[in-house]
C-alpha cells in the first residue's frame, strides 16, 4: 500500500479512492474468482505502476521479484488469457446464478446449460 500512496494513485484507508480489491486465497466461491479477475483488469495500470516503482526504488531482494512479475503480466499472452478468462467466467456465472434459483425445473436447467454451451463455443 505504501507504493500506491507514494505514486499518488491511491490513498490508504477505508473507502478512499479504491479502484477494486483482490480476493483472499481461501475464498473459492465462483463469484469471488470472477471478482478477482475483474479487479485485476480494473487495477492493471496501477499494479504496473507499483511494480515499476518497486523495480526502480525497491530493495535489491524485492526488485527481481517485481521485475519478473512485471514482465509476466505485461505479455500479450497473459493479457489475452486474463480477458478470455473473464469472458468465460461471466458466461458461466450467469448459468450458476440461474441454476441456484429454487424455481428451476430440470427442463429449463437443461436449456440453460445448452445455451451456455453455445455461448462458450462462440
Amino acid at each position: 500500500m505504501a507504493y500506491f500512496k507514494s505514486i499518488g494513485e491511491l490513498e490508504t484507508g477505508r473507502g478512499l479512492n479504491q479502484i477494486g480489491t483482490l480476493q483472499w486465497d481461501g475464498d473459492t466461491r465462483w463469484g469471488s474468482h470472477l471478482k478477482s479477475v475483474s479487479s485485476l483488469i480494473i487495477m492493471f495500470s496501477p499494479i504496473c505502476e507499483v511494480l515499476l516503482k518497486v523495480i526502480k526504488d525497491g530493495t535489491s531482494s524485492i526488485r527481481g521479484d517485481a521485475n519478473s512479475a512485471y514482465k509476466t503480466i505485461t505479455t500479450l499472452e497473459f493479457i489475452f488469457v486474463l480477458h478470455l478468462e473473464k469472458e468465460i467466467m461471466e458466461i458461466i456465472d450467469l448459468l450458476f446464478q440461474a441454476l441456484q434459483k429454487q424455481y428451476q425445473d430440470i427442463l429449463n436447467a437443461l436449456r440453460l446449460v445448452a445455451s451456455t454451451k453455445l455461448l462458450l463455443k462462440k
